[in-house]
């Protein structure tokens, strides 16, 4: 949620659901594997259950392109409408739909994962259609060891055209923009694909979207009933989305764009929104509903045991450890993640910084400041 706790910076984690700890990386074997291609991907039980079946079916073994494929989840920095953790009094908004952008915070956060993702080797990115993820994620791999440019597609259809007209090329055609370590334009053979959808947008906070926080409750919009509205699985806010209908456009998109190339061994980081976070949390960790809404009540009591919350500047990290079963565990040390993800570091010096190439200001928005 793009609301006042979001911005909560989120120490050790110590609850843990049903996802294992991941220890080592796995051996040349396993990662040698001899496996076949990619069936079609069912999305049974996705849509309409709290608990669905992941798409697992009976599946052919898959065959590794790099080895594990790692997931690695970024929640935008703050924007404009955020509560600013320095002024923990001043007015904020819920942004939702809103396309608002990031404040200078949020610019320095985004940095902040920019570093430490800098040795990550990320194959291919995903955003939501909104300004304050895929700014988040360009400056997010600002600092990135690699030279190859990002190619962003502003939907998957743009992506899927430009690999039919140029099967071996990430960028060019299709409805692409590819900024490179000068802020050049252009395709390039060897791309990272950045890809954009609305599947990934933050919750609609209905009639809440824009309101100060100093207004949102009132005589017949009581604090226990935001409360509700934010915390239950299946609550809607009034004229706007709940938990549960995020669920039912994140992760069917999941499911068919970004678990085919987990599955292929590819690293693959989604930039996005604290509510999205939460549900694909929801889908990685097989939490049922009655989990989902303990873990948002611990958002606020016990911030460090949440699984739901995602720490500011520092991604969540998923590796895929059944195949076959489609499972995932989280890596929670941040010298695993650095062991298992770091990128061969012969390719190239790191990029330009993002930032002035994309000639960003926070102050450019049609969106009120508070």
């Amino acid at each position: 949620m793009d609301g006042a706790d979001e911005h909560e910076r989120v120490g050790s984690e110590t609850m843990r659901p049903a996802v294992a700890r991941s220890r080592t990386p796995a051996t040349a074997a396993q990662q040698q594997q001899q496996q076949s291609s990619v069936p079609p991907l069912s999305l049974d039980g996705v849509a309409d259950s709290g608990t669905p079946d992941r798409g697992r079916g009976s599946r052919t073994p898959l065959k590794p392109v790099h080895g594990d494929g790692y997931l690695i989840i970024l929640r935008h920095g703050q924007s404009i409408w955020n509560l600013d953790p320095r002024e923990p009094t001043k007015d904020w908004r819920y942004a939702g739909t809103a396309d608002v952008p990031l404040s200078t915070l949020g610019v320095e956060e985004a940095l902040e994962a920019a570093e430490r993702m800098k040795n990550y080797r990320i194959d291919q990115v995903f955003t939501s259609a909104l300004c304050r993820a895929t700014t988040t994620a360009f400056l997010a791999l600002g600092k990135h060891h690699d030279r190859r440019p990002v190619v962003w597609y502003r939907d998957a259809e743009s992506y899927r055209k430009a690999k039919r007209l140029a099967p071996n090329a990430g960028g060019g055609k299709g409805g692409a923009t590819v900024a490179g370590a000068n802020g050049a334009e252009g395709g390039a053979a060897d791309a990272v694909p950045l890809v954009s959808s609305a599947a990934l947008n933050e919750r609609c906070f209905g009639e809440m979207e824009g309101v100060l926080s100093s207004q949102h409750v009132t005589p017949t919009r009581t604090k226990e009933m935001l409360k509700r509205a934010r915390n239950s699985y299946r609550v809607p806010f009034q004229g706007g989305e709940s938990a549960h209908d995020v669920f039912n456009r994140a992760v069917p998109y999941f499911v068919k764009e970004v678990l085919p190339l987990l599955l292929q061994g590819r690293n693959v980081l989604i930039v996005t929104h604290g509510f999205v976070v939460r549900a694909l949390t929801k889908f990685l960790e097989e939490m049922d509903d009655a989990t989902f809404e303990a873990e948002m009540e611990l958002e606020k009591t016990a911030p460090e045991r949440c699984r739901l919350l995602a720490p500011t500047g520092a991604p969540l990290v998923y590796r895929v450890t059944d195949v076959g079963r489609r499972s995932f565990e989280r890596i929670e040390s941040a010298d695993d993640i650095a062991a298992l993800l770091s990128a061969p570091q012969q390719k190239g010096v790191a990029f330009e910084r993002l930032a002035g190439d994309l000639g960003y200001e926070v102050s450019h928005s049609d969106a009120p400041a508070l």
